[in-house]
């Protein structure tokens, strides 16, 4: 079983990040949870949301206490200590974040852990246009298909519509595809 956490702040589509995933696993006919936990329901608050993927039925219930992979949809979180708790050893975190792997590790103190940087902002600007909190989350979604191989591109793409309305939806698959291909570009960098 994979299980995935997704940690940033209101307004940037967390939770929605987290549903996109369990759809897209779903649609590969994949076992799934998704849900969220968060306080006080305001913008710029941190979020956390959750998911789990499997080939059997999940039989585990509650949040996730040792995700496999964190994807942090704002660099800014990488200050809360409980952002990295629990993460699993030879774990995956796909960050939202101009900086090098190295400088990260070096931040998080997880020398055993994959770091996997990706500049979302960057990306959201450019196919949204600023806007006051940026929508990172369906740009981390697509860095994180690259990344984990845990549900395709493509079923990220096709559950889309249900998240979205049609007058961004071609702004979200753009989003979601650039992610998806800076990733694979970066994990191409490293294995070099």
């Amino acid at each position: 079983m994979w299980e995935i956490r997704f940690h940033g702040r209101g307004g940037q589509g967390v939770v929605t990040a987290g549903q996109i995933v369990a759809a897209a696993a779903f649609r590969e006919k994949k076992q799934v949870q998704s849900f969220a936990a968060f306080g006080m329901e305001r913008r710029g608050a941190p979020v956390t949301a959750f998911a789990r993927v499997d080939e059997i039925p999940i039989q585990t219930r509650g949040m996730v206490q040792h995700p496999d992979v964190l994807v942090l949809l704002d660099p800014s979180v990488m200050r809360f200590a409980n952002t990295f708790a629990g993460l699993k050893s030879k774990g995956m975190v796909v960050v939202n974040s101009i900086r090098s792997p190295e400088e990260i590790k070096v931040q998080i103190n997880l020398p055993d852990v994959a770091v996997l940087p990706i500049d979302a902002t960057r990306i959201s600007v450019s196919v949204f246009g600023q806007t006051s909190i940026p929508f990172t989350n369906v740009v981390m979604v697509g860095a994180f298909t690259a990344a984990g191989k845990i549900v395709a591109i493509e079923s990220v793409i096709a559950v889309l519509p249900q998240f979205f309305p049609s007058k961004t939806l071609e702004q979200n698959k753009k989003a979601g595809l650039l992610g998806h291909q800076l990733m694979e570009d970066s994990l191409r960098r490293f294995a070099a």
